[in-house]
């Protein structure tokens, strides 16, 4: 088993970041440190260890992310995870990069067209088998490669767990936005209330429902706009009411989700 790993500070230049996975003769159990990713990986593992609370903020996003110990980040290279940023010098935790042919089946956890997973740990087992593979001695090949087998092991077996938890995702934001069809949202304060990343809750929304989340967000915003239409409301009430910058706005929109003007439905009544 090839797996590579190393702090999230790499080069670990700030002597007051302890070390989570030590360097000392770990290749003898198969595990090797580096500070470079260019070695191919098949796929990327990050856990938390600090004990306050670590922030991420991932490519393309102007929001933090605050992730809680033994938070699961796991990710396929290319994916915006790969270019997380982690501030302040109290970094602490392990990752992980599962070479490409040697993933022991972790790339069968994502799902088709999913670039990256969110994994809950809330006892903080994970880490624990980490630092206990990395505490033993040189001699003792067979228990580390027994902890590795051990952590990957588990790995599966929550990520089963979760996917059985998280069913009805979609169907918990579709409720939101109704809840809020009166003014348009954005990606970001749709995730926040979620409590996901906007990457991953634009992932798993598209997963369940085949289209993006916030093509749903317009489409439950102009169902009201209908009902309204038919309820006796002026086009301009209507976008006042939803948020809509202008009637026109509304209108354009709403002839290309119906394929009618609010005028056309009007004279159907």
């Amino acid at each position: 088993m090839n797996i590579f790993y190393r702090n999230y500070n790499g080069t670990l230049q700030n002597p007051a970041v302890p070390e989570v996975v030590r360097a000392r003769d770990l290749a003898l159990r198969g595990v090797r440190r580096t500070a470079s990713f260019k070695i191919k990986p098949g796929c990327f593992l990050a856990v938390s260890s600090n004990p306050a609370c670590e922030k991420w903020r991932f490519a393309g996003e102007e929001t933090w992310h605050g992730y809680p110990p033994g938070k699961i980040l796991l990710f396929k290279p290319g994916s915006d995870l790969e270019f997380m940023q982690i501030p302040g010098a109290d970094r602490r935790g392990i990752m992980l990069q599962f070479v490409r042919g040697e993933v022991l089946g972790v790339d069968q956890l994502f799902p088709e067209g999913v670039c990256f997973l969110e994994i809950e740990d809330r006892e903080n087992s994970f880490c624990r088998i980490i630092q206990s593979v990395a505490a033993l001695p040189a001699e003792a090949y067979y228990e580390a490669q027994s902890g590795l087998f051990q952590f990957i092991a588990q790995l599966h077996q929550r990520m089963r767990q979760q996917q059985a938890e998280d069913a009805g995702f979609a169907d918990n934001v579709d409720l939101f936005l109704r809840k809020n069809a009166d003014h348009p949202l954005t990606r970001n304060e749709l995730a926040k209330q979620m409590n996901i990343s906007v990457s991953l809750l634009s992932h798993r929304y598209r997963k369940e429902r085949g289209i993006p989340v916030m093509q749903r967000h317009l489409e439950i915003r102009l169902e009201q706009a209908r009902t309204m239409l038919l309820n006796g409301n002026t086009i301009t009430e209507i976008a006042m009411s939803l948020g809509f910058s202008s009637p026109f706005h509304l209108s354009r929109a709403f002839k290309k989700h119906f394929r009618e003007t609010p005028s056309q439905l009007k004279k159907q009544q």
